[in-house]
């Protein structure tokens, strides 16, 4: 059996194709608390400003007991889609004793298409404290208000099993302050002019336009021991011109560890929770630096530009969505 493209077909960057990888990690159970969903859920009249919970009768909860102090990791994770086209939808993740309670959301659609279901994904962090509970749950709404527009969560159903449609999930996992490093923006990225080809740093744009030199998304990870860092970048990345798409990269001392591709050929201003993983080795006495980075998936001139961040919410001056890296070092050794 063989196959082939069409027409010659080229492949415009220099590196590797995009790595697809499983990752399984073994953790004490006390340290993780998962809910799912494989009903399909649906939203509709939403006002396009407020989170609503992802499932009204029986909202996708987690209560959180901090036995000790540390950091909570927190996932959620959907097949997001609409039937009105020209409406995306957001997830968030709320917990309701931070100020504010939306810890980080991410858009996901396409502005012109529907029934196209996006595997979205949001991250985020916050510290715990011994002793005290945090409740956390899975938000969504639409991207703007429009009488009648709807949207779902959940694709399916899988063949031969009625009413098990993909599932929606949210986990929180509680660890040791120093075993996790993140860092997060929440200003919108944009970049052009560029070759196609290199990866540079995500950096958030500044007041005046352009981006901020040294601003981007870096950790620092010094290794008192031989380990393992299991590293995430998540980001909303969208075009604003057809045929160039947004590749997104973890880099390890200057190496692309993993990257990802995310957009439509034919599709504008349609974000896409994009998520790359990698699993690297830190050894002892040396320190990492890990950046998240991006580049077009072509060429692009001055004038064709790619952007991470969607939003703002609440409009007129609220944050973009939440663009992260994160750094958890497993299986350390003395």
């Amino acid at each position: 059996m063989s196959w082939a493209t069409g027409k010659p077909a080229t492949r415009p960057t220099r590196h590797s194709n995009s790595p697809t990888t499983i990752t399984a990690r073994l953790v004490p159970a006390a340290q993780v608390q998962s809910t799912a969903r494989t009903a399909q859920l649906t939203l509709a009249n939403n006002d396009g400003i407020n989170f609503e919970p992802l499932d009204a009768s029986t909202p996708m909860a987690l209560e959180v007991k901090a036995a000790t102090d540390g950091v909570a990791l927190v996932t959620g994770n959907a097949d997001l889609w609409t039937q009105t086209a020209g409406i995306n939808q957001d997830l968030g993740i709320m917990v309701a004793e931070l100020n504010p309670g939306i810890l980080a959301w991410k858009e996901s659609g396409g502005f012109a298409g529907t029934f196209s279901p996006n595997a979205a994904l949001v991250q985020g962090t916050f510290n715990v404290q011994a002793g005290h509970t945090y409740h956390v749950s899975l938000v969504w709404k639409a991207n703007q208000a429009e009488r009648g527009a709807v949207i779902h969560a959940g694709a399916g159903p899988r063949p031969g099993m009625a009413g098990s449609f993909s599932p929606t999930q949210l986990t929180v996992q509680v660890l040791p302050a120093s075993s996790i490093s993140s860092i997060r923006q929440v200003r919108q990225s944009s970049l052009s002019n560029v070759d196609g080809t290199t990866f540079t740093d995500l950096q958030a744009a500044s007041p005046g336009g352009g981006a901020q030199a040294g601003a981007g998304l870096a950790l620092s990870l010094p290794a008192s021991s031989d380990c393992l860092a299991l590293i995430s970048g998540n980001a909303d990345l969208w075009t604003a011109h057809a045929a160039i798409n947004q590749d997104v990269g973890i880099s390890v001392d200057g190496t692309i560890v993993a990257w990802k591709e995310s957009g439509g050929f034919a599709g504008t201003f349609s974000p896409n929770a994009a998520y790359v993983q990698a699993v690297v080795a830190l050894h002892k006495g040396h320190s990492s630096t890990v950046r998240l980075q991006w580049k077009t998936n072509r060429p692009a001139p001055v004038g064709r530009s790619i952007y991470a961040g969607a939003g703002p919410w609440p409009a007129g001056g609220g944050d973009y969505s939440t663009t992260t890296l994160i750094a958890e070092l497993v299986s350390c050794s003395g």
